[in-house]
């Protein structure tokens, strides 16, 4: 996908997790294309870090530090937004946070942290920032493949990105007469540093050739948020976007037989 140069020039644009991963190339994304963007990330060193790259790059990106899986985080956020910004043209709520272990061993409190920073954190976002975006604003939310696809040991991270889909149509549809446009992402299997541990662990060839596609890196994933975000979206709305190189649609091939 090409990039337009001052896509997003006037426009402010928020990113939670944006200290590294997917979050840090979709920070970049947008600040190349000219937005003023607002990296929100409980890691300090990690976000100061991506500020201050972009910023030598005369590139606009402010650090707003806050737990997004607490209410008193958002309303963080929502202040650092007036007072900075005045108000937010793109939401992308990208920070995770998952419960590793089996669906029966999981403790409660794991289970309900893994929700509050995957699912109630974009609905904490959606009461957050809607009150911050005008006509013409998007939303754009990160699922997972552990969506739709059992992932052993990753039970509660699944059924709560499962839920930030449902939860994203939901919110497309209430959005609408506002203007404001609300999309999801189920990425395949990005390298992103953590993956990246993983895929390294089993050998880059190895997994690659098991996956029946060649991995994602995280700038591809930001190419795909950056254009939900944009206006060349602009009819789009309530729509989950796979993407995975047809990682998904070849593991659902493969399971199909024909007879004759």
């Amino acid at each position: 996908m090409a990039e337009s140069a001052g896509r997003f020039a006037g426009r402010v644009v928020l990113v939670t997790g944006g200290a590294r991963g997917i979050g840090e190339a979709t920070v970049r994304r947008f600040a190349a294309e000219g937005a003023s963007v607002v990296l929100v990330d409980i890691n300090e060193e990690g976000a100061a870090a991506v500020a201050a790259s972009e910023t030598a790059a005369s590139r606009r990106v402010d650090v707003c530090i806050a737990d997004i899986g607490t209410e008193a985080g958002w309303a963080i956020v929502a202040s650092h937004l007036r007072s900075v910004h005045g108000r937010v043209d793109a939401v992308v709520n990208n920070a995770t946070g998952p419960e590793v272990g089996p669906v029966l061993s999981i403790s409660e409190a794991g289970w309900q942290k893994t929700f509050d920073t995957n699912v109630t954190a974009v609905w904490r976002s959606a009461k957050a920032m809607v009150p911050l975006m005008a006509s013409g604003s998007a939303m754009v939310n990160l699922s997972s493949n552990a969506a739709i696809r059992a992932t052993p040991g990753l039970s509660a991270y699944g059924a709560a990105k499962a839920a930030v889909i449902s939860l994203t149509r939901s919110l497309a549809v209430e959005l609408a007469p506002s203007g404001i446009r609300a999309n999801s992402i189920t990425p395949g299997v990005i390298l992103s540093p953590m993956i990246k541990q993983t895929v390294d662990q089993v050998g880059r060839e190895r997994f690659e050739q098991g996956l029946g596609t060649r991995c994602g890196a995280t700038e591809e994933l930001a190419a795909v948020v950056a254009f939900l975000a944009s206006d060349d979206a602009s009819y789009v709305n309530g729509e989950n976007i796979t993407v995975d190189g047809g990682w998904f649609a070849a593991a659902s091939a493969s399971s199909l037989s024909f007879t004759t």
